[in-house]
């Protein structure tokens, strides 16, 4: 975890989501494909932002696609059950 990522973790766990969601977009842009998880963390939750089942949707969906295991999860269950996304049970398991 890089020095960055680990103060976004730290931000996160003291209920600072402002702080936190403006540093995982800075690694957003680095491509960091566990930011994408806390992303869709923070807005399926609507910590620190409106919360937005597509959005965190889509989110999960990138880091998924990264291999991020948590982010594969996450997205199945909403593919499940279909929220922020046409449900898909096929798809989700």
């Amino acid at each position: 975890m890089t020095p960055l990522a680990q103060e976004a973790y730290n931000l996160l766990l003291a209920h600072e989501y402002d702080k936190a969601l403006e540093l995982y977009r800075a690694l957003e842009k680095q491509n960091d494909p566990v930011s994408y998880y806390y992303l869709g963390y923070l807005y399926f939750r609507g910590l620190g932002v409106n919360q937005d089942a597509k959005k965190a949707f889509d989110y999960y969906i990138e880091s998924a696609t990264r291999e991020v295991p948590l982010a594969q999860f996450e997205a199945a269950l909403m593919l499940e059950n279909g929220e922020g996304c046409e449900k898909n049970e096929s798809e989700a398991a």
